[in-house]
């Protein structure tokens, strides 16, 4: 019997982590992604051991560079042949504001530029599978729903800030939770595009679990984020129904907040607009040899 495939981003700490080992446990053959190698080198040495007869590999892989994941790309669509999940749970906090000879915000490249990439690259391998799903790490109904992005101002410089706001003071949570906004947006762009085939595509908001994003910062929001994480759990259960439930094959376009499935139903314009400015982001980067 041929074994289901699955690729996880941000997996070595996290909901990625979680994904990983349930989706191996699963009878996954799992590839995960991320940017240490080191520290990816070293879980899946330790999950290996944990248990010998799981299929767990990772790739080091900078998904900052649109150049290298286009690499990785083109090398898993030739070699991996279907693919049945597609897990975008990476993300990034930055400490600082972004140089501003960089094209675009590292959180907006993490987060959003990096899922929509992998996803439209790997969709042909998604449609070979009988059943395919591509799954988002979202936010909480507030963030992923009712954020607006300065549109403008992102397609101007790169930048991330709300709509309407007066304010140009640089926040990694206010662009961190943005870029998560943006990818819950485009993972709306995706369910409209694969309509009428076999694969959907979701986003999901994962509650309060540990995480490494911490990590990004540096001074007191560091030690902050660091000091809550013993009081967060391990694992999300929406986010195991979000890569596992059945019953998700049969829709496509939507967010899960614990048991709710809220239909995403961004304005036409809106949506639009964030998908073609990411579009000529990705362009760019890849003619530039950018981001």
């Amino acid at each position: 019997m041929k074994r289901r495939k699955a690729l996880i981003t941000g997996g070595t700490s996290g909901i990625g982590r979680q994904l990983v080992l349930a989706a191996a446990r699963q009878g996954y053959d799992v590839t995960f992604l991320g940017r240490d190698r080191g520290r990816g080198e070293q879980l899946q040495k330790t999950l290996r051991a944990a248990g010998p007869s799981l299929s767990i590999n990772f790739e080091c892989l900078d998904l900052e560079s649109a150049k290298h994941v286009q690499r990785f790309i083109e090398a898993y669509r030739e070699q991996a042949g279907e693919l049945q999940l597609l897990v975008n749970a990476a993300g990034s906090l930055v400490a600082q504001q972004p140089d501003l000879t960089q094209a675009v915000d590292r959180s907006f490249v993490v987060s959003c530029l990096s899922a929509l990439q992998l996803s439209q690259g790997l969709i042909p391998n998604m449609k070979q599978a009988s059943r395919a799903r591509i799954v988002n790490v979202g936010a909480t109904p507030r963030v992923a729903l009712g954020s607006r992005i300065d549109l403008e101002l992102l397609e101007r410089t790169g930048q991330l800030a709300r709509a309407g706001s007066r304010s140009r003071t640089y926040s990694p949570f206010v662009a961190s939770a943005l870029a998560v906004h943006a990818k819950v947006v485009l993972t709306h762009c995706l369910a409209e595009q694969l309509k009428g085939t076999t694969v959907t595509a979701h986003a999901f908001h994962p509650g309060a679990i540990r995480s490494g994003l911490y990590r990004g910062l540096t001074g007191p929001s560091r030690w902050a984020l660091l000091a809550v994480q013993p009081l967060l759990r391990r694992e999300s259960a929406v986010a195991h129904r979000a890569a596992f439930d059945p019953d998700l094959d049969q829709a496509s376009g939507a967010l899960l907040v614990d048991r709710q499935y809220l239909t995403l139903d961004f304005e036409t314009d809106y949506r639009q607009r964030l998908g073609g400015i990411a579009q000529e982001f990705l362009r760019r980067s890849l003619a530039h040899g950018g981001a």
